[in-house]
């Protein structure tokens, strides 16, 4: 039980980023998350650190490609029309980026914030092109 307690806890530090941990031990120990200051102070325990370890290449993973720009190497071929030009492609890869930004404008996760920039975003993104999105 105390390993599946280190385990789940672990997990919900990596996905809080917050209060990293507190271990089921003697002595009740706690570490604490403080962002990319450099003040964190990591005592994990041999399972933790393996955990993490394993945690960290899907983490970067994932980073990478949430925060990539779309491109049609990564929708499916059947969801394009076959007979588009180099030139169309073109003009649908920058109308793919302005949905996918209005879209991230409108689902921030802070209703004031998300109205005020996915109205702006909804007005006026489709009016820039492809350095002004850059």
């Amino acid at each position: 039980i105390a390993t599946m307690t280190t385990i789940f806890t672990l997990r919900t530090a990596l996905r809080s980023r917050q209060v990293a941990c507190t271990r089921t031990r003697p002595l009740l120990q706690k570490c604490w998350y403080r962002g990319d200051s450099g003040d964190a102070q990591l005592n994990l325990s041999a399972a933790e650190a393996a955990l993490l370890q394993v945690a960290k290449p899907r983490s970067e993973e994932i980073l990478a490609r949430h925060t990539r720009l779309p491109s049609l190497e990564h929708i499916p071929k059947a969801s394009l029309d076959p007979n588009t030009t180099e030139s169309e492609k073109d003009v649908l890869e920058l109308n793919v980026r302005r949905k996918r930004l209005v879209y991230r404008a409108k689902q921030r996760g802070w209703l004031e914030v998300d109205l005020l920039l996915g109205t702006w975003a909804s007005l006026n993104v489709p009016d820039l092109n492809a350095k002004e999105l850059d």
